[in-house]
């Protein structure tokens, strides 16, 4: 499971075809899937913090937690860190023969299942 991106065999093979050569101009698949998830928390970090900032920061206030799949609090109160199905994300290659932006769309598990029938 690279990044997040699952474990079907087309991701497995994309990233094999990756790993083959080395890329010189950006950062490998697995980096620029790293960065990716850094940049979501971060972006979930700033919300979390201006959504406290609007409501006071009263220690009376509800707790607003950032999700990263757990369970906590109301759903109105949760910021999202993770891909979710129908995000994308772009990543950039060099040493890829035939393609030098790969577009990655996030499916649910049911689509993936659904998909090998």
């Amino acid at each position: 499971d690279v990044g997040g991106m699952g474990s079907s065999p087309r991701v497995a093979e994309f990233v094999s075809v990756c790993e083959r050569s080395t890329e010189y101009h950006f950062g490998t698949l697995d980096q620029q899937l790293r960065s990716i998830r850094m940049l979501l928390h971060q972006r979930a970090q700033q919300a979390l913090l201006a959504k406290k900032q609007n409501s006071g920061g009263d220690s009376d206030s509800k707790t607003v937690a950032v999700d990263g799949g757990g369970d906590a609090g109301d759903d109105d109160t949760k910021i999202k860190d993770e891909l979710e199905p129908g995000d994308f994300v772009l990543t950039r290659h060099s040493n890829l023969l035939n393609a030098h932006a790969v577009f990655h769309l996030i499916l649910s598990d049911n689509n993936k299942k659904n998909n090998k029938k």
